[in-house]
């Protein structure tokens, strides 16, 4: 059997072994590809000649043309024949990769159809003054051209939905490369970049884009992908596009492990969506899983999908305040799109709780009626939601008040003909009776998924091996593998910050750790006096002096601190406090929410305060706090 990979550089084997040199002449190649693409896989002589020998008289036309059959008949044994009229190919003698392209696209092997896709079909094969096979190989390229880029860009999209978001943007790539001018391919690209915090690179591809277009083609982008340009524009969600000078890229891992729960949460999601209708998803986690990295990729594919997305995280000082969770999310809510088309009485509700609203109507009047804050909440939420889809994400929702627990568990049950889908991730170990009886509900009561989350196993261990040392070999990274398994016991906070840290501690040069025979008992590189104290530790000391004193100030002050609160207790201007919370945003340190930032770890907050401030620091940073 002839074998032809066809997309890319052209390579030919018979029988799995190099083909002939004088199979690989250029018409005679010419030849094989046109007939094993050809109906029925049968043309007549003359056609063929007067495809690839029009500028030869008859019988010198005849003459190459059987030459031709002769080599390739050589090759194929009896499975070409011909005649005085035709030529036919039988079944089977000729495989061409763009045919098993056709079989894994119609069956949804992505992954298999894009790894045949390694370029133009034919590329860089010509045959001079052969117009019409020139005309016919142009017609080829565009086919498989829009075919490979369609298998490349599905790729992306199924890897994006995973969370493997670097691999995606590198098959979205492929697919741009390939077809410069397709619009789905440099739709995947500007998402990939925008899911990995790229934004403003993301941006420049949407303008290229459309320089592109408008000057080959005269057309402008379509409506589609100029609103997902300008939600770039205004997320708020996005991260510095680039870490800060010094920041430790170690403690910006991939995410993984986590592809099963990603996939069932974006599932939930475009349920919500497509019914439409109110959708709940609870996710169950110990402190430390990833809770937090799921919600907050979750967060940033919705939102690209153009959904207004509230997200906030609850804090222990919640609990005991009436409405302070529904008020943190209303605040994010006031410059919605269609907000004003909400009930005077809901407006006014807001208004009366809720700064933001206040700033956002100033004149609602004072006299009005208004409704209670959850009332008001649910109203407008179904009000903003008929023009476009509203996502509600509470991480740690366990410290939510009550009232605005069973409030959220309001617009759930209302019944509204819009999108809105509520998520709640909570603490496992946290036992609050509202969130247990959710979980409880969902699938049954309430549309929606539950998802729990356990500790990472090996293979997510593996691959967090292989990204934080990507020099080890096999034996190296199956022993840092185990080593890590056994000290975090697969909490992926503890893997990363083990990671980093004995990637930080280790000298240039030096020898693989954790060392042959000694996987389970070999301390770690540097002066760690401990290892998630250390851990951390490295890390810290790795910021850049500005984001230190932020740390420092946000560890001292309440548990959501507020920009202008810690450049003052850093003694920082606002313009350094907020380079420096950047940077600490990048290193996955505090995550920024409507009313001021977080720890993304608890325990990264309990180590800064009693490890890394002296005694007499925090004395001074408490005083300013008071001050």
């Amino acid at each position: 059997m002839i074998r032809v990979e066809t997309l890319g550089p052209v390579r030919v084997t018979v029988d799995g072994a190099p083909s002939p040199a004088e199979l690989l002449w250029r018409k005679h190649l010419g030849l094989l590809v046109y007939l094993a693409r050809s109906p029925k896989l049968r043309r007549t002589r003359a056609h063929l000649i007067g495809l690839l020998w029009p500028d030869k008289d008859e019988a010198a036309a005849r003459h190459s043309l059987n030459e031709a059959l002769r080599v390739v008949r050589r090759a194929t044994g009896d499975q070409i024949v011909s005649d005085a009229e035709q030529v036919v190919l039988h079944e089977g003698a000729v495989a061409l990769d763009v045919d098993l392209l056709t079989q894994r696209l119609a069956s949804g092997a992505w992954e298999a159809a894009s790894g045949l896709v390694l370029g133009e079909f034919l590329e860089g094969f010509e045959l001079a003054g052969a117009s019409e096979f020139e005309t016919w190989l142009g017609s080829e390229r565009s086919e498989w051209r829009r075919q490979g880029t369609l298998a490349l860009v599905r790729w992306a999209e199924s890897l994006a939905g995973e969370g493997r978001v670097a691999e995606s943007l590198v098959a979205a790539e492929r697919a741009a490369r390939l077809d410069p001018l397709s619009e789905s391919a440099v739709r995947q690209v500007i998402t990939a970049l925008a899911l990995q915090g790229e934004g403003a690179e993301a941006l420049a591809r949407f303008e290229a884009f459309a320089a592109g277009i408008g000057r080959e083609l005269g057309t402008e982008p379509s409506r589609e992908l100029t609103l997902l340009a300008d939600r770039i524009k205004s997320r708020r969600l996005a991260r510095p596009s680039r870490p800060a000078a010094g920041a430790d890229p170690l403690r910006r891992p991939p995410l993984v492990g986590r592809a099963a729960d990603l996939a069932a949460l974006l599932e939930s999601w475009r349920r919500s969506r497509a019914a439409p209708r109110a959708e709940v998803a609870v996710v169950i986690s110990p402190q430390g899983v990833g809770k937090s990295r799921l919600l907050e990729e979750a967060a940033r594919r919705v939102e690209l999908d153009g959904a207004v997305v509230l997200q906030i995280r609850a804090v222990p000082a919640d609990q005991g305040e009436p409405w302070n969770g529904l008020i943190s999310l209303a605040a994010g809510l006031a410059a919605a799109p269609g907000v004003a088309g909400s009930p005077p009485e809901a407006i006014a509700g807001l208004v009366a709780m809720v700064p933001e609203w206040a700033e956002r109507f100033p004149a609602a009047s004072p006299e009005r009626e208004r409704w209670s804050v959850g009332r008001a909440f649910t109203e407008v939420i179904k009000t903003v939601a008929l023009e476009r889809p509203v996502a509600v994400l509470v991480d740690d929702a366990h410290w939510l008040d009550e009232e605005s627990l069973q409030a959220l568990g309001a617009v759930v049950r209302s019944g509204t003909a819009a999108a809105v889908w509520v998520v709640l991730a909570a603490a496992a170990e946290s036992g609050r009776e509202g969130i247990d009886l959710a979980a409880s509900q969902v699938g049954r009561d309430l549309p929606g998924a539950l998802l729990q989350l356990g500790p990472l196993g090996d293979d997510g261990i593996a691959e967090l091996v292989r990204w934080a040392f990507p020099l080890y070999g096999p034996t190296e990274a199956e022993r840092m593998g185990r080593r890590l398994a056994t000290d975090s016991a697969g909490i992926p906070l503890l893997v990363v910050e083990l990671a980093a840290a004995v990637a930080n501690g280790m000298e240039p040069g030096a020898a693989a750790w954790p060392a042959p025979l000694r996987t389970l008992d070999h301390t770690m590189p540097g002066d760690l006096p401990g290892q998630l104290v250390a851990a951390f530790r490295v890390s810290f000391h790795r910021l850049s002096p500005p984001a230190q004193a932020a740390l420092a100030a946000a560890a001292v002050l309440e548990d959501r601190a507020p920009l202008d609160r810690i450049a003052a207790v850093a003694e920082l201007s606002m313009a350094e406090a907020e380079h420096a919370v950047d940077e600490l945003e990048w290193t996955r340190w505090l995550e920024s929410e409507p009313r001021g930032y977080a720890f993304v770890a608890r325990i990264a907050r309990e180590v800064v305060v009693q490890d890394m401030l002296t005694a007499g620091q925090r004395r001074r940073l408490e005083a300013r706090v008071k001050g």
